[in-house]
């Protein structure tokens, strides 16, 4: 069977599963940021993201850095220098094209932003278009903005009016659109599992497929030369598909890089941003046969490319803008850089220093003490994939993944040094660090007890293997509490540290990643709801109540509010005082994936994934207690809050995003009519192909 063929049928499959789930779903909906049951939550700062995409004009690079865009100034390619940034988006920067003095920003679940950069030291939206879906590429010609939107396919939208863009027509592709590029009265968008598809524009209100090519990978990227397409077919590498037929499109010729997500074709060349091998010359002189004329292992992961003359600007993810010159076609070398951060994975916050964990990019020491204008005070790069990290004293201790339990003095917190490390037995997703031990969640390998008592020589004393994956630990007098994933939440007793024991477990109704524990209760990050677990008896946890959420990666309990960590909603805020009954109390869409929180007095600090660092203020407001006079009907609207994802996991999220607006209804007869309590149902809905952004099945 066809790998996309078998791709629709676990979509199906996955479909099914998370409509089960959602008919089951308890409690009120999530809601958008703002005041809800008298709490609310406030953007104070961002800093740093992953940078995705990138656009050259003239002397400057145009690209993304998280949730921001910014403008780079390449007139001397060795040093690359920051010119000016937007605010903080509503969303990471999926895709930009300049046109004149204006950059368009696909921005995910946000749609299309429009961003005066007449101004280059400020660039300032001006208007934006949110689509039905979710933005991931856009391509401008004229007065008319091309957008790949994902399960909402080719948007097409009119900006005559910067302020006020319009949609003026558009058609549902049968995949998830990715990228489009528009050549004459044809669009041509990558479709991801359903390849290549040629789409009329002629007609702006009515655009019609005239024909299509099922390339055999994932279709993310598109170039437009001539009467040939060139596709970055993922997996399939690069695609040459001859479009002299716009009917009968057909494939002349390919070539099979590792991952390719960006191709950008210039003269008898292509090249290809690859996510795992970096930059790719290809000549396509004989499309039939295409051949590698050279290429280069860019540091990060390179997503988007473009090309100038004799310089290729590569968006490489968490390593940010890559300057490469590419005079010489069979050796190309990298000549200046602009770095951006990485993925923001942990966060632990003491004193005026926010510890973020990246991956990619290691430990990141972020002073936050004005909490509007964080800045970068430090940093060391680890060997491995920073993914968790726990601050005692002068030390930061992380979860490298394959680099093992790293120990990394702070003292000095503009030159954060590695003193000592241990390497884990597997890939450390987590440690907590209680007196001269620190407990590493090892994944395969379960837990491993390690001294840290001599920094510069720590040493494993003991260890336990748990049945499943551990994930996360969390440690309180003689017991760790290892989330293990399909194993659920396993209770052990390290009294013994040389002989770790397990006294108790229950198993959980998802997959636990990430445990919290206060007093007599663990809180477990479960897939897609968050449990609160009586571990008051040790050897027989009992699960006590539960909310439903949409993907829960990290969770702290500050006495009775629960601050969830909830991937694509955002930060979630719940009110645990009734263990039996959690219930929301906010929540803000933040905008990447939020992957860990660390709450430090009235400040919430989010590891936001491809979104940085946020921080957001909380506050505590009076219940209104809301009334109504009317005859009215409830009519629920729902808001997704979901972006895609740089790891090679399939995750798929069940979002319930809705508000209730009540609309009066007026009545006509004499007689006295009884008001209606006015009630809402929550409207689900269910997004997967972003989810598959890395994904290979």
């Amino acid at each position: 069977m066809k790998r996309t063929n078998l791709w629709k049928v676990a979509l199906a499959v996955l479909s099914l599963w998370l409509m089960l789930v959602a008919t089951s779903l308890s409690g009120p909906p999530l809601q958008p940021a703002g005041a809800q049951d008298g709490v609310t939550l406030e953007l104070v700062g961002q800093l740093r993201g992953s940078t995705y995409a990138v656009h050259v004009v003239g002397n400057y690079a145009y690209i993304g850095e998280g949730p921001r865009l910014v403008i780079v100034d390449i007139s001397d390619p060795a040093n690359p220098t920051e010119v000016g940034r937007t605010d903080v988006l509503p969303s990471v920067v999926e895709d930009v094209h300049v046109m004149d003095d204006y950059a368009y920003v696909a921005a995910a679940l946000h749609g299309l932003r429009v961003i005066s950069v007449v101004d280059k030291a400020s660039p300032t939206e001006v208007g934006f278009f949110d689509t039905p879906g979710c933005a991931y590429g856009v391509h401008v010609v004229g007065d008319y903005a091309y957008v790949a939107d994902a399960w909402a396919g080719l948007q097409v939208i009119s900006v005559a009016d910067k302020a006020n863009p319009a949609e003026v027509g558009f058609i549902d592709t049968p995949g998830s659109a990715r990228a489009v590029h528009v050549v004459g009265n044809y669009a041509y968008v990558a479709d991801y599992g359903d390849g290549l598809r040629v789409i009329s524009v002629a007609d702006k209100a009515n655009p019609t497929e005239v024909g299509f090519f099922d390339t055999p990978g994932y279709a993310y990227g598109v170039h437009v030369v001539g009467d040939y397409a060139y596709i970055a077919d993922e997996a399939e590498g690069l695609r040459v598909i001859s479009v002299a037929d716009k009917a009968n499109p057909s494939e002349v010729g390919f070539f099979d890089t590792s991952r390719a997500f960006g191709v950008h074709v210039v003269g008898d060349y292509a090249y290809v941003a690859d996510v795992y091998d970096g930059l790719w010359v290809i000549s396509v002189a004989d499309k039939a046969n295409p051949t590698e004329i050279g290429r280069l292992d860019t540091p990060g992961q390179a997503h988007d490319i473009h090309l100038v003359v004799d310089y290729a600007y590569v968006a490489a993810a968490w390593t940010g803008l890559r300057v490469i010159s590419v005079t010489d076609k069979a050796n190309p070398a990298e000549v200046g850089f602009f770095d951006t951060a990485g993925y923001a994975y942990g966060v632990h916050v003491v004193g005026d220093y926010a510890y973020v964990a990246e991956l990619g990019d290691g430990l990141r020491v972020i002073s936050v003490a004005d909490k509007a204008n964080p800045t970068e005070a430090g940093f060391f790069d680890t060997p491995g994939e920073a993914r968790d990290v726990h601050v005692v004293e002068d030390y930061a201790y992380v979860a490298d993944y394959d680099g093992g339990l790293r120990v990394i003095s702070v003292a000095d917190k503009a030159n954060p040094t590695e003193v000592g490390f241990f390497d884990t037995a597997g890939y450390a997703e987590g440690v907590h660090v209680v007196g001269d031990y620190a407990y590493v969640a090892d994944y395969g390998e379960g837990l491993r007890v390690v001294s840290v008592a001599d920094k510069a020589n720590p040493s494993e004393v003991g260890f336990l293997y748990t049945p499943g994956y551990a994930y996360d630990v969390y440690v309180v007098g003689d017991y760790a509490y290892i989330a293990d994933w399909e194993s659920g939440l396993r209770v052990i007793s390290v009294a013994d540290k040389a002989n770790p024991t397990e006294v108790g477990f229950l198993d959980t109704a998802g997959r636990a990643q990430h445990v919290y524990v206060v007093g007599d209760y663990a809180y477990v990050c479960d897939m897609s709801s968050l449990r609160v677990i009586s571990v008051a008896d040790k050897a027989n946890p009992a699960e006590v109540g539960f909310f439903r959420t949409g993907l829960p990666c990290d969770v702290q309990v500050v006495e009775n509010h629960a601050y969830v960590a909830d991937d694509w909603v955002g930060l979630l805020v719940l009110s645990v005082a009734d263990k039996t009954n959690p219930t929301r109390l906010a929540s803000f869409d933040t905008a990447g994936r939020a992957e860990s929180v660390h709450v430090v007095g009235d400040y919430a600090y989010v590891a936001d994934g491809a979104g940085g660092l946020f921080i957001l203020r909380i506050a505590e407001e009076p219940t209104a207690t809301p009334t109504s006079t009317s005859t009215s009907t409830a009519t629920p609207s729902s808001t997704p809050t979901n972006t895609p994802t740089p790891t090679n996991t399939l995750t798929p999220t069940l979002t319930n995003t809705s508000t209730a607006t009540l609309t009066p209804t007026a009545t006509s007869t004499a007689a006295p009519t009884a008001t209606p309590t006015p009630t809402t149902t929550p409207a689900y809905r269910i997004y997967l192909p972003l989810v598959l952004k890395n994904f290979t099945p």
